[in-house]
């Protein structure tokens, strides 16, 4: 597994990966982060990219990504522009050489807070995770 998120300076993030050989990751970005803030806060609604920069411990033939948004009471996945990572990045991935993989994703009108989260590789096995703590909030109301 993967994780992602995109611009120039990273925002926060925990590597969540449970094993933490697979892979380091040196940063995650969110479009619409405040770099400089304990969590995100994004707008329902919203439009935001995401980059994950990391170094696999070893080469890597496939990886898929995926981000979770969560609510008071459930989790649910959100579609990314582009999920396959090796058409973002040239896969197999070599050991101790950084990649970075960046992506899309509408952020759900009901969402309440959310994670971003994993690239199984094709056997499954998590290579790459981090978890960026946030919410999210409603979008502003345009003036009038």
């Amino acid at each position: 597994m993967l994780a992602f998120i995109s611009l120039s300076t990273a925002s926060p993030f925990k590597d969540c990966n449970p094993k933490g050989k697979e892979a380091k990751v040196k940063s995650v970005d969110v479009s619409g982060c405040d770099n400089n803030a304990q969590r995100c806060e994004l707008q329902r609604g919203s439009d935001i990219t995401v980059s994950i920069k990391f170094t696999p411990k070893k080469a890597v033939d496939a990886l898929k990504a995926n981000l979770a948004v969560g609510g008071s009471v459930y989790s649910a996945e959100v579609p990314l522009d582009e999920p396959d990572v090796c058409k973002v990045v040239r896969c197999p991935l070599q050991k101790d050489q950084e990649y970075t993989y960046t992506t899309k994703f509408h952020v759900p009108d009901d969402a309440i807070t959310f994670s971003v989260k994993a690239i199984p590789n094709a056997a499954e096995e998590l290579i790459v995770c981090a978890e960026v703590p946030g919410v999210i909030t409603k979008k502003a109301k345009p003036a009038e």
